[in-house]
């Protein structure tokens, strides 16, 4: 299950959202996003996500005039031709969005520029931090791919890490494959991210910052991820509790999860589910006496 948060302006968690693996289908989040505008009543919204829960049929879906929703998507840099080849050779002055830290409290830095093409609007971002590191882990696996080489170890070449920065010149032949290391160094403290808003373009890698921030904080699977205060015991109690549930009627857990851990009302989680209320009612008084 994926696990979205609602967010207003400011940040603060107006509820959660789950909907099934598969997010790139345009069937998932876009029931989602129309949900919300009924239920909620919304007419202004900008979707945020990463780049594996978006499909060109949802952007498509996201901007029909109808729908006219906002989005901030992270763009896929090695696979998308359009960003590979267009948007990272651009080239361009950064703008300075966070310098380098000077105290472990100070923000990543970070560094932006806007590239447009063909009216579709990108901001790349870089983190010279994460640039030096993927550099140098990139530099330590060449390293080692060098020694298995001369030490005739090729049968280590199947190592993906290894297979990244070589290619092969016959039956067990290999060798350090300069043009690969080059391309990889292309992508180094480097994320693109694709909007349709008109936003700033250090706002909308913010934006987009906000949702790393979420990932990061999550308690696991359907917790909340925002700062909250809980019983301890009541956290520990409602786990093993649920835990035996799960091993006699795993449904009737998952039940209890949409409802204790995201949120959800007794309606989104039949929906969820794919039950009627009056089936998710019974379940759910049946775990609320077990």
């Amino acid at each position: 299950m994926i696990v979205g948060a609602v967010l207003d302006g400011q940040g603060r968690p107006i509820c959660c959202e789950l909907w099934p693996c598969n997010p790139a289908d345009v069937t998932t989040l876009i029931p989602v996003v129309d949900r919300l505008r009924s239920r909620f009543g919304v007419t202004k919204a900008c979707i945020v996500a990463d780049w594996d829960i978006i499909s060109k049929e949802t952007i498509e879906e996201l901007e029909k005039e109808e729908r006219g929703w906002q989005y901030i998507l992270g763009a896929r840099m090695r696979s998308q031709n359009e960003v590979k080849d267009e948007v990272l050779a651009r080239a361009g002055r950064y703008r300075v969005v966070h310098p380098q830290r000077t105290t472990s409290e100070d923000p990543a830095p970070l560094k932006v520029k806007e590239v447009r093409v063909e009216g579709r609007r990108y901001i790349v971002c870089l983190n010279d931090d994460e640039a030096r590191k993927d550099a140098a882990d990139r530099q330590a696996i060449v390293a080692s791919l060098q020694e298995k080489l001369r030490a005739g170890e090729r049968s280590l070449v199947g190592n993906k890490g290894y297979r990244r920065y070589s290619s092969s010149t016959g039956p067990d032949h290999f060798q350090i494959d300069e043009a690969k290391i080059e391309e990889e160094a292309r992508y180094d403290g480097k994320w693109v991210l694709r909007t349709n808003t008109d936003l700033d373009t250090a706002e909308v890698a913010l934006q987009f910052n906000r949702l790393w921030m979420v990932q990061a904080s999550e308690l696991g699977p359907g917790q909340p991820a925002w700062p909250r205060t809980i019983d301890p015991l009541e956290v520990l109690l409602v786990h093993e509790a649920l835990g035996r549930l799960a091993e006699k009627t795993p449904s009737k857990a998952e039940l209890v999860g949409l409802r204790y851990s995201a949120g959800c009302s007794m309606a989104e989680s039949a929906q969820i589910l794919g039950i009627a209320q009056a089936t998710a009612e019974e379940d759910w008084n049946y775990a609320k006496a077990w």
